[in-house]
């Protein structure tokens, strides 16, 4: 196909992007907002990071 490598270039620059701001979020706490670094996503099962049940 004519435009194959176009699109999975820019799929892969998107997907590179994505990983790069959720491991600042999650290491740098940047961009700064109400969950981040704080395990939110476990907390909401029920887990609190740092705390043994």
């Amino acid at each position: 196909m004519q435009y194959e490598p176009i699109v999975l270039g820019i799929v892969r620059i998107m997907t590179g992007l994505l990983f790069l701001e959720h491991g600042a979020q999650k290491f740098l706490s940047f961009p700064p907002g109400d969950y981040a670094g704080s395990g939110w996503a476990f907390s909401q099962l029920g887990h609190m990071p740092g705390q043994s049940s």
